[in-house]
């Protein structure tokens, strides 16, 4: 039954209008040197979206847009840029709101380091290279409705992450990147380095049977307690360690501490799970 005097109110459904703003975080780092053209870009709804007492997008909502342009940064001073946008978010009942949001970004101005270095250095300076463009994890991006949408506020849809308890717990023994030796990975946004692999020893429960374990099932499913947006799948087995792309990784880092949950499901359909920290700076 409609509500008399509410214009909002529409049969069991409430009207999101045209127009109204939503903001989504950022849920990864992008940068122009290492996420590619036609990447998944994560974010998530950061308040709940509430119109006539009812809440039609909900705080913590998964949101998918898409790396549409990448160009790396070059000599001559010439910096990375990058474009991204998102077009759709869930709403509670289920059906995907047509959105328009869009971010682009170019690297710092590096004429002036390029000038410099070609009169002190002559056609060497020409090697000068360009910054990266790059958006840290927590961003925030505006989005805005695009056309007017009835949201069944009485059908809700399922939650499909939940946190799943594990049966057996491993453990870390360590890891290694190919990036550096020490406990703490540095990474210079505006500059490219190869970040190369990360290899993580990771031990069964010992109240399992090795044979009940295939090693190379193990991924990453939540960061400081918090879901990924999709697991983290390892490269593959090196010796008796793990190997996964480091980038893969720390792309869903912040600063500081972050501590990694590890999981593989066994053969009889039990969870085995295993943590580890590792230290991140960006700069």
């Amino acid at each position: 039954m409609a509500v008399l005097g509410s214009p909002l109110v529409i049969a069991t459904g409430i009207k999101l209008s045209a127009g109204t703003q939503i903001r989504l975080e950022l849920q990864q780092t992008v940068s122009s040197a290492y996420t590619a053209a036609d990447s998944t870009i994560y974010f998530r709804v950061v308040d709940d979206l509430n119109v006539a007492d009812h809440v039609l997008v909900r705080q913590g909502t998964l949101v998918t847009g898409k790396m549409i342009r990448v160009q790396e940064r070059q000599r001559a001073a010439q910096s990375g840029s990058f474009a991204f946008d998102v077009h759709l978010v869930p709403a509670v009942d289920g059906q995907n709101i047509r959105i328009f949001g869009s971010m682009a970004r170019s690297g710092g101005d590096r004429d002036a380091a390029y000038a410099t270095n070609v009169m002190l250095f002559g056609a060497f300076g020409l090697l000068t290279h360009g910054a990266n463009a790059w958006a840290i994890r927590g961003t925030v991006l505006p989005v805005e409705v695009i056309s007017d949408r009835i949201i069944d506020v009485d059908r809700t849809a399922a939650d499909t992450e939940q946190r799943r308890e594990a049966d057996f717990h491993g453990a870390v023994a360590g890891h290694k990147f190919d990036i550096t030796s020490n406990a703490t990975v540095k990474i210079d946004l505006e500059k490219s380095s190869r970040l190369g692999d990360v290899y993580f020893d990771l031990r069964a429960d010992p109240a399992l049977g090795a044979d009940q374990l295939d090693a190379t099932k193990w991924q990453i499913d939540s960061i400081d307690g918090a879901p990924l947006p999709a697991p983290i799948l390892p490269i593959g087995p090196v010796g008796q360690k793990l190997k996964f792309d480091s980038w893969s990784i720390l792309q869903y880092c912040h600063d500081g501490e972050n501590r990694l949950r590890f999981t593989v499901a066994l053969a009889d359909g039990r969870i085995m799970d295993a943590t580890d920290t590792i230290v991140v700076i960006f700069r």
